[in-house]
C-alpha cells in the first residue's frame, strides 16, 4: 500500500435554532456574522427611490421638451447671417422694436437665393421682413437702410402708406403693417455676434 494520509470528519446539524453551537475552529477563522438584526450602513432603500424619482423627473422633462418644442423660438444661421424666428406674433412696428431691443434686425433680405433659404425655414408660419414702406422719404426701404438684390417687380410697390413686406414658405407679399406675424431677426457675423 501507498503512503496516503487520510483525514475523516464528522458533520453535525442541528436539529432546531435554539439548540447552542459549540463547534471548533480552526485556528484564524472567523465566526459567520449575524445579519438578523443589524441594519445596513448604506441607505440602499433611500438611494433607490431618489434615484427612481430622478429619472423620472428627467422622463417627464424630456417629454415636455419634445412636446412643446414648437414654443421655442429658433436660431438658423447660414453664410455670414445667424436668423431668429420668434414664436410670438406681433405687428411690424413690435417686431422691428423686439428686434432692436435684441441688439438685431427684422430680416433684410439680400438676393434671390436668400429668399428660397428663408422661405424654406418660414413653414408653417408668415413672417415680417424688415422692408416697409416710409412715407417720410416717400419710398419703401429696408430697416437697417441697407440695399439688397433682391428683385421685387412681381410685387406692385406704389407709394403704399402703412404697407410693410411679408412672406411665408410660399410666397412674399405687401400687407398692412398692422396685422400680426411671426418676426425674423437677423444678425450678421461681422456685427459683433
Amino acid at each position: 500500500m501507498s503512503d496516503v494520509e487520510v483525514t475523516y470528519s464528522t458533520m453535525r446539524f442541528l436539529k432546531s435554532p435554539s439548540e447552542p453551537q459549540n463547534r471548533v475552529r480552526p485556528e484564524g477563522a472567523q465566526p459567520p456574522l449575524d445579519t438578523q438584526d443589524k441594519e445596513c450602513s448604506v441607505p440602499w432603500r433611500l438611494i433607490a427611490v431618489a434615484t427612481g424619482i430622478l429619472c423620472l423627473l428627467l422622463l417627464v422633462a424630456i417629454a415636455l421638451l419634445v412636446t412643446h418644442s414648437k414654443l421655442f423660438a429658433k436660431w438658423f444661421c447660414c453664410g455670414a447671417k445667424c436668423y431668429y424666428f420668434t414664436v410670438k406674433e406681433h405687428h411690424w412696428k413690435a417686431c422691428n422694436q423686439m428686434c432692436q431691443d435684441s441688439g438685431l434686425s427684422l430680416l433684410r433680405i439680400d438676393d434671390m437665393d436668400e429668399l428660397t433659404l428663408i422661405k424654406s425655414q418660414a413653414h408653417p408660419h408668415s413672417y415680417w421682413t424688415g422692408f416697409s414702406y416710409d412715407p417720410r422719404q416717400n419710398k419703401w426701404k429696408w430697416t437697417d437702410n441697407g440695399t439688397s438684390d433682391l428683385n421685387l417687380t412681381a410685387i406692385s410697390l406704389q407709394s403704399l402708406r402703412g404697407k410693410c413686406l411679408f412672406l411665408s414658405s410660399t410666397r412674399i407679399d405687401i400687407i398692412d403693417c398692422y396685422g400680426n406675424f411671426h418676426c425674423i431677426c437677423e444678425k450678421r457675423m461681422g456685427d459683433g455676434l
